[in-house]
């Protein structure tokens, strides 16, 4: 599902989450935990892929 995803893509993505963490730190906990989440679920995909 995520094989087409790139970590070049991803960085956007991370970078992002964190200018929204820092500019909203009440949230900055669940964006934690799906941070976390995505990162598991990402490094399952690739250890699946391989």
């Amino acid at each position: 599902m995520f094989a087409h995803l790139s970590f070049e893509s991803l960085i956007p993505f991370l970078y992002s989450s964190i200018l929204i963490g820092q500019k909203f730190p009440l949230k900055t906990l669940s964006l934690k935990a799906i941070l976390s989440n995505f990162q598991f679920t990402t490094i399952l995909n690739l250890a699946y892929l391989f």
